[in-house]
């Protein structure tokens, strides 16, 4: 609000004129907000109770939703607003401050260091107190809209949808998401290039109806700057190497196989070739491709955290960063396994948790999850450290490479190889090829007894469809071509424009984040309005970016992202940094460049050379024996063997005696 304009004096008819936007927003909340009551009480009068949604019901009608009325006046207005709280959690964030103090001076008195690397996030308290007042607002506005939805005269006619029971769920996906969709899920009408051609869409929307579904208009946008698409090596399009030899798969071994891998037929000459390509190139005894790169986490984890004796035995232990990708968590979730997670890239906080629970006697195995590249932070993960803490506690690693895999390193291999790691040190190494090898699906690489064991046991690899013929050739063809000097040249050529992108646009006054060499940029948006305005001010200026939000994203962390591509030009790259820089002063993200550029440089020189612990931790035998990775069959059929033997005895004991006991009865 203007104060400013309130001291002028005015007279009554010219009174109506001089609000400004702020002036007039206000007086329409407050219109609708009591236009609302009136209708509701209205209702109520008339005994019409609406067909209220499930975001509708709690705020109006709390007897009638999940069980509102059982619930104490904390916990009704608690869940109330969607916000999650419990008293432990209320306790925690009151004395925040307090604990954060203590934990500071404690690190202080013993020497340690913090464990940011190089990148400081603390945003301004305006920046974060302004994005808090735009959820607020944001809030409000879905709260007036459910009463026009759901009071009004259109309340039937907008009762047709089914809603998630959790309501603040379906309140954040209607009232947040769905007001914005157009940013997400846009469809294009070429191959995802170095440029894309977008097809346009539209939607008819109206303050008393619910948000409806896009049409598309026949028009196509032409020319958009490819941001959006992971075709990192430019592999994604029509390519002179690897289409032929997709097109000749396909006239050789048809569309698809229409099996899962142990099926008849689910297994051809390519999937047996490109497995052994996939070992070969990142040096570990065996490998296994499936058609799909999510279920290549989300359905083989389950088989990993298998031990030795089964339900009866320890379980198994992943310990996760906290940024891994829904895909492990998904994997998690569907395992037997315990999870725990340790802050992103935070090495402190990892060994604590491994030494804590190497000492609690609990577990089978512990495995250690992390990804090569945080695909929304555009971050590598620590991995020399991350192994040291592994041979150190004497755990397992898993390594997620599905945006590092053919897009860092000299040849392409990866952070195992960005950082000098020997793949040895890595128990099992996951990617997939939807990425840089411009196709579908996903590898893991470990020993034989490990492969042999998901193969036995894996959901996914049981179950699903195994990687279609044409799909298989594209990866290989890829594959091949790394090792050339073509593939080194494209190698170098994303890691050149990646750094370049990143430079432009620390120069421009925004908040970046992302390493040095990876190809993932972000920049923070940090307000829920931001999130579309810079979608849709870039798509005018035909610069094709990624938007991401809560829950992706922390709340006041939205962000946009870009993926730099080898097939990118630096005047592609110079229009889009001139558009950004046109768009970041409309929309107002210049939260000011908090980088360190030398800083950056020296966190990225270390880790490549931090030092790699490879002996355990001394006397950690007395206390911590893990079993092995995978379950040893030998053993297990041995002593299956054994037992049926057993029960063969038994039985034949059992019958001899009934035969002895007939025989009584018979001379009896």
């Amino acid at each position: 609000m203007s104060l400013p304009s309130l001291a002028v004096s005015y007279s009554q008819e010219d009174w109506a004129f001089v609000l400004d936007d702020a002036d007039r927003y206000a007086v329409t909340v407050v219109f609708m907000i009591g236009l609302a009551i009136c209708l509701f009480v209205i209702d109520e009068f008339r005994g019409t109770r609406p067909k209220a949604s499930a975001a509708f019901m709690p705020v109006f009608y709390p007897d009638e939703s999940i069980p509102w009325a059982k619930l104490n006046d904390y916990e009704y207005f608690s869940g109330l607003f969607g916000l999650g709280i419990r008293k432990w959690g209320l306790w925690k964030w009151a004395t925040k401050v307090v604990r954060r103090s203590a934990t500071k001076a404690t690190k202080k008195s013993q020497g340690e260091e913090d464990e940011h690397s190089y990148r400081d996030m603390d945003l301004p308290w305006t920046t974060v107190v302004h994005a808090y007042i735009g959820y607020m607002v944001l809030f409000i506005k879905g709260i007036l809209r459910e009463c026009l939805w759901t009071v009004t005269f259109n309340k039937n006619n907008n009762a047709s949808e089914n809603w998630c029971p959790q309501w603040w769920k379906e309140f954040y996906t209607q009232h947040m998401y769905r007001r914005i969709e157009d940013c997400w899920n846009r469809p294009i009408c070429s191959a995802p290039g170095s440029t894309i051609d977008i097809l346009v869409r539209s939607r008819h929307d109206h303050m008393a109806k619910r948000f409806g579904k896009f049409q598309p208009t026949g028009e196509v946008q032409k020319g958009c700057i490819n941001l959006a698409s992971y075709n990192y090596l430019g592999f994604g399009g029509t390519d002179e190497y690897c289409t032929p030899l997709a097109i000749k798969a396909l006239d050789q071994y048809g569309l698809a196989v229409c099996a899962s891998r142990p099926e008849y037929g689910g297994t051809n000459r390519l999937h047996n070739e490109f497995e052994a390509k996939v070992a070969a190139f990142l040096g570990k005894e065996d490998a296994l491709v499936m058609g799909m790169g999510f279920a290549t986490n989300s359905t083989f984890l389950g088989a990993l955290a298998m031990t030795e004796c089964g339900s009866l035995a320890k379980r198994t232990l992943f310990v996760s960063d906290q940024l891994n990708h829904k895909s492990i968590v998904e994997g998690v979730k569907q395992s037997s396994a315990k999870v725990i997670g340790f802050k992103h890239n935070n090495m402190h906080d990892l060994e604590k948790i491994l030494d804590r629970e190497t000492r609690s006697g609990k577990w089978a195995k512990i495995v250690i999850l992390v990804e090569g590249i945080y695909s929304m932070e555009g971050e590598f993960c620590r991995l020399r450290e991350t192994v040291s803490l592994k041979n150190k506690y004497k755990c397992y690693l898993w390594l997620d490479e599905a945006h590092s895999i053919g897009a860092v390193g000299p040849t392409g291999r990866g952070v195992s190889e960005l950082f000098d790691v020997d793949t040895a040190e890595i128990d099992i190494m996951m990617g997939t090829f939807t990425k840089s090898f411009g196709s579908n699906g996903g590898y893991i690489a470990s020993t034989n007894e490990c492969i042999q064991h998901l193969r036995r046991c894996s959901l996914g690899w049981l179950h699903g469809a195994a990687m279609p013929p044409m799909v298989t050739a594209q990866a290989m063809a890829a594959l091949d071509l790394l090792s050339t000097e073509r593939g080194k040249a494209k190698l170098r050529a994303v890691r050149v424009n990646a750094n370049y992108l990143r430079e432009g646009l620390m120069k421009l006054n925004l908040r970046v984040i992302g390493d040095i060499d990876s190809p993932v940029i972000c920049v923070m948006l940090v307000h829920p309005e931001k999130i579309a305005q810079f979608s849709r001010e870039c798509l005018k200026r035909n610069i094709a970016a990624v938007v991401v939000g809560y829950p992706a994203t922390p709340v006041i962390l939205s962000r946009a992202r870009f993926c730099v591509s080898a097939s990118h030009t630096k005047e592609q790259l110079d229009a889009t940094l001139e558009a950004v820089k046109e768009v970041s002063k409309i929309v107002g993200i210049e939260y000011g460049n908090n980088t360190n550029e030398s800083a950056a440089r020296a966190y990225r020189t270390y880790l490549s050379e931090a030092p790699i612990i490879t002996n355990p931790l001394p006397g950690l035998e007395t206390y911590w024996n893990p079993e092995p990775l995978v379950p040893n069959y030998t053993d297990i059929e041995r002593e299956s063997l054994s037992s049926k033997r057993r029960r063969a005895l038994v039985r034949a004991d059992r019958g001899a005696s009934m035969v002895r006991w007939g025989s009584r009865s018979t001379h009896r």
